[in-house]
Protein backbone atom coordinates (compact mmCIF):
# COMPACT_ATOMS: atom_id res chain seq x y z
CA UNK A 1 0.00 0.00 0.00
CA UNK A 2 1.44 3.30 -0.97
CA UNK A 3 1.61 6.26 1.72
CA UNK A 4 -0.30 9.41 1.08
CA UNK A 5 1.23 12.53 2.32
CA UNK A 6 -1.32 15.21 2.64
CA UNK A 7 -0.15 18.92 2.16
CA UNK A 8 -1.26 22.44 1.65
CA UNK A 9 -1.64 22.92 -2.38
CA UNK A 10 -3.57 25.58 -4.63
CA UNK A 11 -6.64 24.78 -6.46
CA UNK A 12 -4.83 25.33 -9.76
CA UNK A 13 -1.68 22.74 -8.36
CA UNK A 14 -4.55 20.16 -7.46
CA UNK A 15 -6.22 20.22 -10.75
CA UNK A 16 -2.78 20.08 -12.83
CA UNK A 17 -2.02 17.11 -11.15
CA UNK A 18 -5.29 15.60 -12.03
CA UNK A 19 -4.69 16.51 -15.24
CA UNK A 20 -1.80 14.51 -15.11
CA UNK A 21 -2.44 11.48 -13.57
CA UNK A 22 -5.64 10.82 -15.54
CA UNK A 23 -3.46 11.90 -18.68
CA UNK A 24 -1.19 8.79 -17.63
CA UNK A 25 -3.98 6.41 -17.07
CA UNK A 26 -5.45 6.82 -20.03
CA UNK A 27 -1.97 6.55 -21.80
CA UNK A 28 -2.01 3.04 -19.90
CA UNK A 29 -5.64 1.84 -20.91
CA UNK A 30 -5.42 2.74 -24.17
CA UNK A 31 -1.66 1.03 -24.78
CA UNK A 32 -2.99 -2.34 -23.19
CA UNK A 33 -5.38 -3.10 -25.89
CA UNK A 34 -8.05 -4.35 -23.87
CA UNK A 35 -11.10 -3.95 -25.67
CA UNK A 36 -14.52 -4.97 -23.63
CA UNK A 37 -18.01 -4.89 -25.36
CA UNK A 38 -21.32 -6.08 -23.40
CA UNK A 39 -23.00 -7.35 -26.30
CA UNK A 40 -26.52 -6.42 -24.23
CA UNK A 41 -26.47 -3.39 -24.05
CA UNK A 42 -28.74 -1.48 -25.44
CA UNK A 43 -28.25 1.20 -27.88
CA UNK A 44 -30.53 4.12 -29.22
CA UNK A 45 -31.56 5.36 -32.41
CA UNK A 46 -28.55 7.92 -32.24
CA UNK A 47 -26.19 5.43 -31.28
CA UNK A 48 -27.36 3.07 -34.21
CA UNK A 49 -27.22 5.83 -36.84
CA UNK A 50 -23.62 6.53 -35.85
CA UNK A 51 -22.67 3.37 -35.90
CA UNK A 52 -24.24 2.87 -39.35
CA UNK A 53 -23.68 6.27 -40.73
CA UNK A 54 -26.56 6.62 -41.64
CA UNK A 55 -29.71 8.87 -40.85
CA UNK A 56 -32.81 8.49 -38.17
CA UNK A 57 -35.49 7.91 -40.47
CA UNK A 58 -33.48 5.27 -42.15
CA UNK A 59 -33.08 3.53 -38.74
CA UNK A 60 -36.74 4.06 -38.46
CA UNK A 61 -37.43 2.28 -41.69
CA UNK A 62 -34.67 -0.29 -41.31
CA UNK A 63 -36.98 -0.95 -38.09
CA UNK A 64 -40.01 -0.85 -40.09
CA UNK A 65 -38.93 -2.72 -42.61
CA UNK A 66 -37.56 -5.66 -39.73
CA UNK A 67 -33.49 -5.04 -41.55
CA UNK A 68 -33.23 -4.63 -37.71
CA UNK A 69 -34.96 -5.34 -34.86
CA UNK A 70 -36.23 -2.72 -32.43
CA UNK A 71 -37.63 -2.96 -28.65
CA UNK A 72 -40.04 -0.35 -27.32
CA UNK A 73 -39.84 0.62 -23.92
CA UNK A 74 -42.68 -0.22 -22.12
CA UNK A 75 -45.53 2.57 -21.37
CA UNK A 76 -43.40 4.69 -23.74
CA UNK A 77 -42.83 5.34 -27.77
CA UNK A 78 -39.13 5.18 -27.62
CA UNK A 79 -37.16 2.27 -29.47
CA UNK A 80 -33.89 0.59 -27.98
CA UNK A 81 -31.74 -2.23 -30.14
CA UNK A 82 -29.28 -4.53 -28.81
CA UNK A 83 -25.93 -4.35 -29.30
CA UNK A 84 -24.96 -7.85 -30.17
CA UNK A 85 -27.81 -8.17 -32.68
CA UNK A 86 -26.97 -4.49 -34.43
CA UNK A 87 -23.36 -5.96 -34.76
CA UNK A 88 -24.82 -9.24 -36.43
CA UNK A 89 -26.64 -6.68 -39.06
CA UNK A 90 -24.03 -4.71 -39.69
CA UNK A 91 -21.94 -7.95 -40.31
CA UNK A 92 -24.67 -9.00 -42.73
CA UNK A 93 -24.62 -5.65 -44.33
CA UNK A 94 -20.95 -5.82 -45.06
CA UNK A 95 -21.32 -9.44 -46.64
CA UNK A 96 -24.24 -8.00 -49.21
Amino acid sequence: MQEVTITQITYSELELLMHKTLIKILKEYSESNITVIDDNLWMTRKEVSDMFGISLPTINKWTKEKKINGYKLAGSSRVRYKRSEILDSLKNFQNQ
